[in-house]
């Protein structure tokens, strides 16, 4: 028996073989990812054997997991440090305001 899906576009039903999902369609379905294989920690020698302990470890122990930064992470925060180290940053200007601001208060300007 052959099987149809209804295009979400055109209403019409197309053989379950011809169709294809519109990018979309596939950003909207779901993404089960499978469980961690249990290992032990290398901070506290916990057993840690689902994605549930492996948050709660990280948490109370303030650790993350090295598989959550991305190329494009180091590569960003690299940036950062280079211009913190130059005074161009964000935090960095506004650290030499507060400084300015504290001297001009202490010397009575």
């Amino acid at each position: 028996m052959a099987r149809f899906i209804q295009c979400p576009e055109t209403r019409k039903l197309i053989p379950a073989e011809d169709y294809h999902r519109h990018q979309a369609e596939r950003d909207l379905s779901a993404f089960v990812q499978e469980d961690i294989k249990p290992f032990v920690s290398p901070v506290d020698g916990s057993i840690i054997s689902t994605r549930a302990d492996l948050r709660h470890h990280n948490r109370k122990h303030g650790v993350t997991d090295p598989r959550d930064y991305g190329p494009d992470w180091f590569e960003r925060k690299a940036k950062e440090r280079q211009a913190d180290m130059r005074g161009e940053s964000r935090g960095s200007r506004e650290s030499r305001l507060e400084s300015i601001q504290e001297a001009l208060y202490k010397h009575g300007h």
